[in-house]
């Protein structure tokens, strides 16, 4: 599913070669399944993709990749979790926070596919069975009395890496923000809580939602991951991102801590890294390893990153400029 290119990883048509500091494009081997024009969802808690089901819902599809390819999804919000349930997005933006989504006209339901955990499904207003237009959720539980419910819920999609993170986000702490914002926003999601009350820093902004491809380890389907990822995101503090080339992941600061987004620079010699300044965001705890960084000492020391189906360990950087936070990879541990 992902790679990291100048972490020494190469794949040869049959078998994963470890190569120090090479440059090749990832491709599927035996034992992994590539799933072409995935989607993801990138947010400040981490990030989950999910198949589409075109074959069982094509018009509900098409107007998911409508939202997508117009931009109209980024710098949206999570505006509703509930444990045990879903996780609900696609309605509104951050900036201002709780203005809704400009939508397309209402899609025609299409049950065809019991909501079971990991499913994601069209929201819709409640009696009326077709009129779903931008807001989706993704189930956390099986949750087959939706299926009976005015029809049943359009089930369009299923995650295929990245379920743990969709898990963290239903049970984060939530705030009843309807007094402010409307109805809908009476168990919103949190990354943290401060004592000036809630801020849109505090909320679960969706960065954007792409199209890519996606290869997962076919040994881990059915792992409880939502019907498929590696199911290494739940054991290490990074997981490397192929199509871009970057990696998200918690890291402390001195007492702060926070999630960054690292992206390679490919016209650098070696493997050199910046954190992108407009996607740190303040965390309070993430339930797994974080990675140290040392501005003084100038130094990042990750504990481990997965990248494909390999987990590399005790990943050590060097600051090397300081405006642009590039760091350069140093040692780390081969699997």
């Amino acid at each position: 599913m992902k790679k990291l290119n100048r972490f020494s990883l190469s794949l040869s048509v049959t078998s994963l070669i470890i190569m120090a500091f090479s440059t090749v494009i990832r491709a599927q081997t035996d034992g992994e399944t590539l799933y072409e024009d995935a989607v993801c969802v990138d947010t400040n808690a981490g990030e989950f993709c999910m198949e589409l089901f075109p074959d069982i819902a094509p018009s509900t599809v098409n107007n998911f990749l409508n939202y997508i390819t117009s931009g109209r999804y980024d710098d949206t919000i999570i505006h509703r979790a509930v444990p045990s349930f879903v996780i609900q997005g696609g309605g509104y933006y951050s900036n201002p926070l709780g203005t809704p989504v400009t939508k397309d006209a209402a899609v025609v339901n299409e049950f065809g596919r019991s909501n079971l955990r990991g499913t994601v499904a069209m929201a819709r207003l409640g009696g009326q069975v077709n009129s779903a237009t931008s807001e989706w959720f993704v189930n956390v539980v099986n949750n087959t009395g939706l299926d009976t419910v005015d029809q049943g819920f359009t089930v369009f999609g299923e995650i295929i890496t990245g379920m743990s993170v969709v898990d963290s986000i239903a049970v984060a702490p939530r705030a009843d923000l309807r007094g402010s914002l409307g109805g809908a926003f009476g168990e919103v999601p949190l990354t943290d809580q401060d004592i000036d009350g809630v801020n849109t820093d505090d909320l679960v902004l969706v960065n954007r939602i792409y199209i890519t491809d996606v290869i997962v380890n076919d040994s881990d389907m059915g792992s409880g991951d939502g019907g498929g990822g590696t199911g290494n995101e739940d054991q290490t503090t990074a997981t490397y991102t192929v199509s871009t080339d970057s990696f998200t992941l918690p890291v402390r600061v001195g007492n702060q801590l926070y999630r960054i987004l690292m992206i390679r620079n490919p016209e650098a010699a070696g493997a050199v890294f910046s954190v992108v300044t407009t996607r740190i965001f303040s965390l309070v705890d993430v339930g797994q390893e974080t990675a140290l960084m040392d501005l003084d000492a100038g130094t990042l020391f990750i504990p481990s990153i997965t990248v494909g189906n390999r987990i590399f360990t005790d990943v050590e950087m060097s600051l090397t400029e300081f405006s642009t936070l590039t760091f350069k990879l140093e040692s780390f541990n081969k699997p």
